[in-house]
């Protein structure tokens, strides 16, 4: 009963709500990264009202985890295959000019150093949601709903015994002990939050904590729960270099706005047309090297050389604009969804003009069939051409989740294992509601499912990321580590967490 009465609190802290963000744009034309006032001595040359668009290497703030970003020049492109191109899928045509801005794409896949980093956050995420539920404890009602009276008229007396007495615990039943033992972890971590909070060293978590996490919020960021047992779900790893994988087309979404958040620069998934685009680097051969697939081994790891298993990013050829394994190692997620004829009603829309990249994306309204492209190392050679389509399909990939409802981050099956990301930085930062588009849950399945797995479950967190985060995050190490010797003392009773 005591137990239930804390998960309310969490859920109450909480607040979980809509999905949708209403936030403003994230970067400003000061330091930002990837220009130069000079055009580069070799490569593309992007020129810009901000200067000319260059290479660049980022860190991710707070850690020493860097990844490098390829500028990508703007052009018309035909989207799709032609109709005589072996191993051709309906879905792939008919063809359609797009017209792509400039941006930024990642020199590699996202690689699990840099994933890694974000479901680092989930531990400190869940310290906020734990501090939030100590300073809402109320030595008054105890936290114990109306409905449950008779059991606070018991505790209550025990509590205000033990509280002005620490020895009358021994006077105590096992079973009221171990429920007054815990409502003194609150009452006494409530005492050192407080104090900590007045002190200047704390400032930034006192602000933090004093703000409503929710969903729909400017700055909120959901963390991953944990990867499950390799052995069970296919997620076992040999070297950090590899490309992330197993995420969900949520979770990778919304690590890009982790990203942006931390960084103060716009990263996203790209939309399928600038996927392709980059991926063709102005080929419009099957492949982004030509149309003989015997050549595929040269740049790609797939069925044919893979070994079973993803590989360090880089280990192959380059495309024509210098981005590695844009073919194989791992399918790589975009915005789109796969509806088979929207090719089809994009021709039609087009007039016979070219349409912007934008106005290309085919916005999901359901949870399957989002798009990855690109194939992996479990594909075959067709499946890794430049205009392949592959879409997913969420309940196959978590048939052994063990979940319920099914995790929104993580995915437990082939062809899963095979499937990642890359980071795109437009030019321009999308709208408002691009934003939400780009990032935050976009149907209502998967809302459900995040906010019955975050208010119900307690297994997933949100909490609003910006620039300060790595200062912040010490700061809660800091007040965890005394919070924690007080657990160790009154032994609060807390929830598992696979």
């Amino acid at each position: 009963m005591m137990r239930a009465s804390l998960s309310r609190l969490v859920a109450a802290a909480l607040g979980v709500a809509a999905m949708w963000f209403a936030g403003a744009a994230i970067e400003s034309a000061a330091d930002e990264p990837g220009f130069s006032a000079t055009p580069p001595a070799s490569g593309p040359v992007i020129k810009t009202d901000r200067g000319y668009m260059v290479p660049y290497t980022a860190t991710i703030p707070g850690t020493d985890v860097k990844f490098e970003m390829i500028p990508i020049p703007g052009g018309k492109f035909k989207l799709g295959s032609p109709e005589g191109e072996a191993k051709r899928e309906d879905c792939e045509g008919p063809q359609v000019e797009i017209e792509v801005a400039p941006f930024w794409m990642g020199k590699y896949e996202v690689t699990w150093n840099e994933y890694e980093r974000y479901m680092d956050a989930y531990k400190p995420f869940k310290d906020l949601e734990g501090m939030r539920n100590v300073l809402a404890f109320d030595e008054k009602t105890l936290n114990i709903d109306d409905d449950k009276k008779a059991i606070r008229d018991k505790l209550k007396p025990l509590f205000d015994k033990v509280r002005a007495d620490e020895a009358a615990l021994a006077t105590l039943s096992n079973a009221d002990k171990l429920q007054v033992s815990t409502l003194l972890l609150f009452a006494k971590q409530q005492d050192v939050v407080k104090a900590a909070l007045k002190k200047p060293e704390f400032a930034l978590l006192a602000k933090q904590l004093g703000q409503k996490q929710e969903l729909n919020d400017v700055d909120a960021v959901t963390a991953p729960t944990k990867l499950y047992d390799p052995d069970q779900t296919y997620t076992d790893v040999e070297d950090k270099r590899q490309p992330a994988v197993t995420m969900s087309h949520f979770a990778a979404r919304q690590y890009t706005k982790w990203l942006s958040k931390l960084s103060g620069a716009m990263y996203r998934l790209p939309t399928e047309a600038e996927w392709e685009y980059a991926c063709r680097a102005g080929t419009t051969t099957a492949y982004s090297f030509g149309d003989d697939p015997a050549k595929l081994g040269e740049y790609a790891w797939t069925y044919d050389n893979s070994d079973d298993k993803s590989h360090v990013v880089g280990g192959k050829k380059p495309n024509p604009w210098g981005l590695y394994d844009m073919h194989g190692n791992a399918g790589e997620w975009v915005l789109d969804q796969l509806v088979k004829d929207h090719y089809a009603k994009l021709a039609e829309k087009s007039g016979g003009k070219a349409i912007k990249a934008w106005d290309a994306v085919r916005w999901p309204d359901q949870v399957k069939h989002r798009v990855a492209r690109g194939g992996g190392w479990d594909s075959d050679p067709e499946r890794c051409r430049s205009a392949a389509r592959m879409p997913s399909e969420d309940e196959d990939w978590k048939a052994s989740d063990p979940n319920r409802p099914l995790s929104p981050w993580w995915y437990t099956e082939d062809a899963a294992r095979a499937v990642g990301m890359r980071l795109v930085r437009p030019l321009a930062a999308p709208s408002k509601c691009g934003l939400a588009k780009c990032w935050d849950a976009d149907v209502p399945d998967v809302v459900q499912d995040t906010t019955h797995r975050i208010k119900v479950n307690q297994r997933g967190t949100v909490e609003m990321v910006t620039a300060d985060m790595p200062e912040l995050l010490k700061q809660v190490e800091a007040l965890s580590k005394e919070l924690d010797v007080l657990k160790e003392k009154y032994g609060g009773a807390e929830a598992s967490e696979e």
